[in-house]
């Protein structure tokens, strides 16, 4: 029988640490991702001009922020 582990665990024993890189990025861009595109730092980048290709500059913003988000899951899905 095993013995379980107070808390919080994250990655099982034994899992590489590749991996455990890969996986941690991740959750670096996604959490950087998510928390760009709510009120303190959107606040900030939430003009209508400047245009950025055309798109005023929080559409420019809201957009290059989920191009990051699903490049990031497209490299996950890869480096499996």
């Amino acid at each position: 029988m095993q013995r379980v582990r107070p808390g919080l665990v994250f990655f099982r024993p034994g899992t590489s640490r590749a991996y455990k890189r890969r996986r941690i990025a991740f959750a670096v861009v996604l959490a950087t991702a998510s928390a760009s595109l709510v009120w303190p730092v959107y606040a900030a980048f939430s003009a209508a001009r400047p245009f950025v290709f055309g798109l005023p500059l929080s559409l420019a913003w809201i957009v290059t922020w989920q191009i990051i988000m699903m490049s990031a899951s497209i490299w996950l899905y890869r480096s499996e």
